[in-house]
């Protein structure tokens, strides 16, 4: 559907221009005054001929954000542009909104709809694309274990030589493991005296009792961590590089999409259990958390 606004003094003069740029096919979607005017909002079923799907996405966006502002009051209305300003998909904003009408609690309404789970498992292991942060957040999960083993299954050099080097300083155990074959006959012997960590070059082959965490970059568009997830299969995501990010509503949301637990936020010098407070903190900003609710 193409969507298109228009600021004039009337709504013929819409309905007119609406009609050259839709021809007979324009639908009215929605009229608001505003000062002397008025913005009334057209659309057409038609796509563009070079509409893209992430542009059919947007408009479709826009459609249901235009249809939730129709009848709600003021400051749900607000509340559902603040989260969609901050990277979060219409129909999970509206979840959320919606559970704030009911119960007015805006903290309630984000435990009723993202997952939290920052339990650590006896073995873990973190997936994700390359630059996601992996093996800065193993070192420093493993620096809050009494006992705890760091497992690499990345090739490459300079990863190897971070983790020893860590591993040797912390006094924690550290293994590479050359044959992806016999990690799982490795964890079942490791995982009764200590905490095992597994860093992964991206993706993990298949070996039971591994809980495994995707680690998402804040930074991520929607579009990008919807295909992370489907590329790297995980329980949790560990969202990090929060420092370089205005907010995390992408990854808040397209966890929900996929059933995914939020376990960890990092940044560059900092790695903590998610709550709910902070992710309405981070997501929305905390300045305008209470305004939000109010």
């Amino acid at each position: 559907m193409r969507i298109k606004s228009y600021f004039v003094r009337s709504v013929d003069d819409a309905i007119a221009l609406a009609r050259a740029d839709f021809g007979e096919d324009a639908l009215l979607l929605s009229t608001r005054n505003n000062g002397d005017g008025a913005e009334v909002v057209f659309g057409s079923a038609e796509s563009e001929p070079a509409a893209t799907l992430d542009s059919i996405r947007a408009q479709i966006q826009e459609l249901r954000q235009l249809l939730f502002a129709a009848d709600r009051e003021p400051h749900l209305s607000r509340l559902f542009a603040q989260l969609t300003n901050a990277g979060f998909d219409s129909l999970i904003a509206t979840k959320i909104v919606d559970f704030v009408e009911k119960s007015g609690t805006l903290r309630d309404a984000f435990a009723e709809h993202v997952k939290i789970d920052a339990a650590l498992a006896n073995v873990t292991a973190l997936v994700g694309p390359p630059g996601a942060g992996k093996t800065a957040v193993i070192t420093k999960i493993a620096a809050f274990q009494k006992s705890a083993r760091i497992v690499t299954l990345d090739a490459s050099l300079a990863g190897r030589i971070e983790l020893q080097l860590f591993a040797r300083k912390s006094g924690i155990q550290f293994t590479a493991v050359e044959n992806p074959g016999k990690l799982a006959g490795f964890i079942e012997e490791a995982r009764k005296k200590e905490i095992v960590l597994i860093d992964t070059a991206g993706a993990l082959p298949d070996c039971p009792g591994v809980c495994t965490q995707l680690v998402v970059p804040a930074y991520m568009s929607a579009d990008a961590v919807r295909h992370t997830i489907s590329k790297y299969p995980a329980e949790k995501m560990i969202v990090t590089h929060l420092d370089e990010s205005p907010s995390i509503g992408a990854a808040i949301s397209e966890a929900a999409h996929a059933g995914l637990a939020i376990s960890l936020l990092a940044s560059a010098n900092s790695l903590h259990a998610a709550t709910v407070d902070d992710l309405i903190s981070i997501a929305l900003g905390p300045e305008r958390v209470q305004a939000a609710s109010a």
